[in-house]
Protein backbone atom coordinates (compact mmCIF):
# COMPACT_ATOMS: atom_id res chain seq x y z
CA UNK A 1 0.00 0.00 0.00
CA UNK A 2 1.66 3.25 -1.17
CA UNK A 3 1.72 6.51 0.71
CA UNK A 4 -0.39 9.35 -0.60
CA UNK A 5 1.64 12.12 -2.14
CA UNK A 6 1.45 15.43 -0.27
CA UNK A 7 -0.72 18.09 -1.91
CA UNK A 8 0.92 20.54 -4.27
CA UNK A 9 0.03 24.17 -4.89
CA UNK A 10 -1.20 23.21 -8.37
CA UNK A 11 -3.42 20.39 -7.09
CA UNK A 12 -4.91 22.60 -4.35
CA UNK A 13 -5.55 25.43 -6.84
CA UNK A 14 -7.29 22.98 -9.21
CA UNK A 15 -9.45 21.64 -6.37
CA UNK A 16 -10.46 25.18 -5.36
CA UNK A 17 -11.31 26.22 -8.93
CA UNK A 18 -13.36 23.06 -9.48
CA UNK A 19 -15.44 23.83 -6.39
CA UNK A 20 -15.95 27.45 -7.44
CA UNK A 21 -17.00 26.52 -10.99
CA UNK A 22 -19.89 24.33 -9.85
CA UNK A 23 -23.28 25.24 -11.29
CA UNK A 24 -25.72 26.64 -10.56
CA UNK A 25 -24.18 29.80 -9.15
CA UNK A 26 -23.94 29.48 -5.37
CA UNK A 27 -23.38 25.70 -5.35
CA UNK A 28 -19.97 26.23 -3.78
CA UNK A 29 -21.74 27.41 -0.61
CA UNK A 30 -22.29 23.73 0.28
CA UNK A 31 -18.49 23.29 0.45
CA UNK A 32 -17.67 26.32 2.61
CA UNK A 33 -15.42 24.48 5.08
CA UNK A 34 -13.49 22.78 2.28
CA UNK A 35 -13.09 26.08 0.41
CA UNK A 36 -11.84 27.85 3.55
CA UNK A 37 -9.35 25.03 4.13
CA UNK A 38 -8.05 25.24 0.55
CA UNK A 39 -7.75 29.03 0.72
CA UNK A 40 -5.87 28.87 4.03
CA UNK A 41 -3.54 26.16 2.70
CA UNK A 42 -2.82 28.17 -0.46
CA UNK A 43 -2.27 31.40 1.49
CA UNK A 44 0.27 29.61 3.67
CA UNK A 45 2.10 27.85 0.82
CA UNK A 46 1.94 30.62 -1.79
CA UNK A 47 1.15 33.94 -0.12
CA UNK A 48 0.01 36.76 -2.35
CA UNK A 49 2.57 39.52 -2.67
CA UNK A 50 0.60 42.64 -3.49
CA UNK A 51 3.60 44.93 -3.10
CA UNK A 52 4.34 44.91 -6.84
CA UNK A 53 2.46 46.76 -9.56
CA UNK A 54 2.43 43.57 -11.65
CA UNK A 55 0.57 41.67 -8.92
CA UNK A 56 -2.03 44.41 -8.57
CA UNK A 57 -2.42 44.58 -12.34
CA UNK A 58 -3.52 40.92 -12.35
CA UNK A 59 -6.45 41.86 -10.10
CA UNK A 60 -7.69 44.64 -12.40
CA UNK A 61 -10.98 43.81 -14.06
CA UNK A 62 -14.45 42.45 -13.45
CA UNK A 63 -14.77 39.23 -11.48
CA UNK A 64 -17.78 37.08 -10.70
CA UNK A 65 -18.11 36.29 -7.00
CA UNK A 66 -18.63 32.52 -6.77
CA UNK A 67 -18.27 32.09 -2.98
CA UNK A 68 -18.04 34.37 0.02
CA UNK A 69 -17.65 33.85 3.73
CA UNK A 70 -19.38 37.20 4.26
CA UNK A 71 -22.99 37.42 5.42
CA UNK A 72 -23.41 40.89 3.93
CA UNK A 73 -26.30 40.97 1.41
CA UNK A 74 -24.15 42.72 -1.21
CA UNK A 75 -21.75 39.76 -1.07
CA UNK A 76 -24.49 37.16 -1.48
CA UNK A 77 -23.93 34.22 -3.82
CA UNK A 78 -27.09 32.54 -5.08
CA UNK A 79 -28.38 30.99 -8.33
CA UNK A 80 -30.83 33.86 -8.88
CA UNK A 81 -28.22 36.62 -8.44
CA UNK A 82 -25.18 37.76 -10.38
CA UNK A 83 -22.58 39.24 -8.08
CA UNK A 84 -19.84 41.00 -9.99
CA UNK A 85 -16.85 42.73 -8.46
CA UNK A 86 -15.03 45.39 -10.40
CA UNK A 87 -11.52 45.87 -9.05
CA UNK A 88 -9.23 48.75 -9.97
CA UNK A 89 -6.45 48.68 -7.36
CA UNK A 90 -4.36 51.03 -9.49
CA UNK A 91 -7.06 53.65 -8.95
CA UNK A 92 -7.93 52.61 -5.39
CA UNK A 93 -11.48 51.74 -6.45
CA UNK A 94 -13.79 48.74 -6.28
CA UNK A 95 -17.46 48.04 -6.86
CA UNK A 96 -19.84 45.18 -6.15
CA UNK A 97 -22.80 44.86 -8.50
CA UNK A 98 -25.62 42.61 -7.36
CA UNK A 99 -28.35 41.99 -9.97
CA UNK A 100 -30.66 39.32 -11.32
CA UNK A 101 -29.30 37.46 -14.36
CA UNK A 102 -30.84 37.77 -17.80
CA UNK A 103 -33.09 40.46 -19.23
CA UNK A 104 -33.99 41.97 -15.83
CA UNK A 105 -30.35 42.83 -15.06
CA UNK A 106 -30.48 46.38 -16.49
CA UNK A 107 -33.70 47.14 -14.58
CA UNK A 108 -32.84 45.97 -11.09
CA UNK A 109 -29.51 45.98 -9.35
CA UNK A 110 -27.57 47.31 -6.42
CA UNK A 111 -24.07 48.75 -6.69
CA UNK A 112 -21.75 49.28 -3.74
CA UNK A 113 -18.63 51.35 -4.38
CA UNK A 114 -15.55 51.29 -2.19
CA UNK A 115 -12.05 52.63 -1.98
CA UNK A 116 -9.31 50.02 -1.63
CA UNK A 117 -5.61 50.13 -0.86
CA UNK A 118 -2.73 47.85 -0.03
CA UNK A 119 -1.88 47.99 3.65
CA UNK A 120 1.65 47.25 4.80
CA UNK A 121 1.87 44.87 7.76
CA UNK A 122 5.36 44.53 9.26
CA UNK A 123 4.73 40.85 10.03
CA UNK A 124 3.25 39.83 6.67
CA UNK A 125 3.23 40.73 3.05
CA UNK A 126 0.94 43.66 2.18
CA UNK A 127 -2.77 42.85 2.16
CA UNK A 128 -5.54 44.11 -0.10
CA UNK A 129 -8.42 45.68 1.87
Amino acid sequence: MGATAPPTVDSQQRALVELLRQEPRGSANRHGHEIVGLIEWLEQHRPADLATAAALEQLEGVWELRWSSSRQPYLAVAPWLENLQGLAPSQGRAMNLLRPPGPLAPLAGIAVEATIQVLADPLRAPLQR
